[in-house]
């Protein structure tokens, strides 16, 4: 494929990414054919697990491990390089091994094959990590990155991110709602600094969620293609986690961390 332009749909998880990939793939974007119920790309994750931010050299090797599984193009390298990636995932005893032993099975065989699609992505939400990496193998790529409110955040009850992740922007990985706010923070602030020189598109969960037209009409832009109202309205679901934080109040967090919410426009109360 020349020129590759990937979509990648990322995002801390439990922002909702699982829709916006659900959206792309109803629109016949293929999002790879391998993923765990969360509609997640496991060849990402397979190749990708305890890889850590910033170590440029390792997380392009096995990105570019990752681009030829993705297509099916193989030697047997390739597949001797899988086997000893499962010994790692294996001894480090991974939750999600039964996951990802579905991707090794997949990538011990040898495959040589063309895809047809000439519109491609895959949905990690810990894709977020590596975009300098991602940028750098594919350059023309499209990153979608989808938020919801910081508060609403906190109180989820998947912060799988913040225990990997949380040490590389130094804050406490213990799954706390106010390490948990200020690691959104954190990630909010190393996205600005990325879109400086990246493509990354930001879509708000709860805009998405009320159909607002000018957060479908900048994804539309973004991706080059027309949304079709059917399709949307037939996947958006309102969940009734939106606004959880209220239930919970705020005398959890720094008032320093409040009023940095406060500031991004986020409704604190």
């Amino acid at each position: 494929m020349n020129n590759p332009s990937p979509i990648v749909v990322c995002g801390i998880g439990g922002s909702g990414t699982r829709l916006v990939a659900n959206i792309l793939e109803r629109h016949n974007v293929y999002m790879g054919d391998l993923h765990n119920p969360a509609r997640d790309c496991l060849l990402f994750n397979f190749w990708m697990y305890c890889q850590r931010p910033g170590n440029r050299s390792r997380n392009l090797y096995y990105l570019k491990l990752f681009s030829k599984s993705y297509f099916y193009h193989w030697t047997e390298e390739d597949v001797r390089e899988a086997k000893r990636k499962w010994v790692d995932i294996k001894e480090n005893n991974s939750s999600h091994s039964k996951n990802l032993r579905r991707a090794f099975e997949k990538l011990s065989k040898i495959f040589d094959v063309q895809l047809n699609s000439t519109v491609f992505g895959w949905k990690a939400p810990r894709s977020l990590l590596f975009l300098p990496e991602i940028f750098e193998l594919y350059p023309l790529a499209k990153v979608i990155y989808v938020y919801r409110h910081p508060l609403d955040m906190a109180f989820s009850k998947n912060q799988r991110q913040l225990g990997l992740y949380a040490d590389f922007f130094n804050i406490n990985n213990n799954r706390s709602p106010a390490n948990s706010l200020k690691y959104w923070l954190a990630i909010d602030q190393y996205l600005d600094g990325l879109s400086e020189r990246y493509k990354i598109h930001r879509i708000s969960f709860e805009k998405l969620c009320c159909r607002d037209y000018s957060e479908l009409f900048s994804l539309e832009n973004f991706v080059d293609f027309k949304l079709k109202d059917h399709i949307v309205n037939d996947l958006v679901e309102t969940p009734e986690s939106i606004g959880r934080w209220m239930e919970h109040g705020k005398d959890c967090f720094d008032v320093s961390d409040i009023e940095k919410v406060y500031r991004l426009g986020f409704d604190i109360g």
